[in-house]
């Protein structure tokens, strides 16, 4: 079961597990059982951890910034402009018109040239076997550019190992992979 936590997130109760039996004593209706799971479900987030350790989804998600932060600032102290592809995934002939926008605003939000926006078609292969995820990454290794932006890291994998290693091979490189944030205040459900 997925459900979307007060905090606007999504989680997956299978890897909350520990969560999903939780239920507010005083609760007697279904409805006011699913805000105490939900406020379960933020509290776990906020505090990135599950009740095996560190919530997965929370740890990349603070390697993500902190890897992004570390190749923003080296870049910054050479003088030099982060530049950044944008990259998006999409299913058919459909094209990214929302994601390169949002995208390439994030990146302008940050000072970053944008390099180029380059799609792939979504489907199961592995990342750096797409053909637009595998150019963006020669592009970086011949030294073009200095990060890729996306919307979610799901776009580059929905598997979290998967996205680590992406993420791994551009940490090696002291380049980025920045997920784009959104504040986006959620309005309080009416009691």
């Amino acid at each position: 079961m997925t459900t979307i936590c007060t905090s606007g997130r999504r989680t997956d109760w299978a890897a909350v597990s520990h969560y999903s039996d939780t239920v507010c004593p005083s609760a007697s209706r279904p409805e006011e059982q699913r805000t105490a799971l939900t406020s379960d479900c933020d509290r776990a987030l906020e505090h990135g951890r599950t009740r095996d350790g560190v919530n997965p989804e929370v740890r990349l998600t603070s390697l993500v910034r902190d890897d992004m932060e570390r190749a923003v600032a080296q870049l910054t102290a050479m003088g030099r402009i982060p530049r950044v592809y944008v990259y998006a995934t999409v299913g058919g002939e459909q094209e990214p018109r929302a994601s390169f926008p949002i995208a390439r605003s994030f990146a302008e939000r940050q000072g970053w040239s944008v390099v180029e926006a380059i799609k792939d078609f979504y489907d199961w292969t592995a990342p750096a076997a797409r053909f637009g995820w595998a150019a963006i990454r020669r592009s970086i290794q011949g030294g073009l550019a200095d990060g890729v932006v996306v919307l979610s890291s799901a776009v580059i994998s929905p598997h979290n190992d998967e996205f680590e290693k992406q993420l791994d091979w551009f940490r090696d490189r002291c380049v980025f992979i920045a997920v784009v944030t959104v504040d986006v205040e959620v309005p309080a459900v009416g009691v």
